[in-house]
């Protein structure tokens, strides 16, 4: 299975890369992750509620939600090591993602809010070189 490599700002890219292996699955979870529940035409349930999210201060919730998005995900093992924390507006998700080839990429995603004003959400996902371990 491969899809087109997408540029870190989502854009389409200009040349015809694909991608396949652990960097397809990363990418499939930063666009699960950025994808607003109801968005997607035909898979309506598909995507986090952000909308919701701006008045919610339920972390639980966010993180559960977050977590369950992601593990859907074919390629992906497990979740691991979420945390969450909340500073004003700014709720911040670290996980560690292992994926079905055993290797490890590590997550940190602001859905509701972020600094630096219209960077909402925000999103990192880090794939180590083989071998790297965090």
């Amino acid at each position: 299975m491969y899809d087109y490599l997408l540029p870190a700002n989502g854009a389409l890219a200009l040349t015809s890369r694909a991608t396949e292996g652990d960097a397809l699955v990363i990418q499939k979870v930063r666009r699960r992750l950025l994808t607003h529940l109801g968005e997607r035409v035909g898979q309506r349930n598909l995507g986090l509620p952000f909308l919701d999210w701006i008045a919610s201060t339920d972390l639980a919730v966010i993180s559960a939600r977050v977590q369950a998005e992601i593990a859907q995900v074919v390629g992906v093992a497990s979740v691991d090591n979420v945390s969450v924390t909340q500073e004003g507006r700014i709720v911040e998700i670290t996980a560690q993602i292992r994926l079905s080839s055993g290797r490890k990429a590590r997550l940190r995603f602001v859905p509701t809010g972020s600094q630096g004003g219209n960077v909402n959400p925000a999103i990192s996902l880090i794939l180590p070189m083989e071998g790297g371990l965090f």
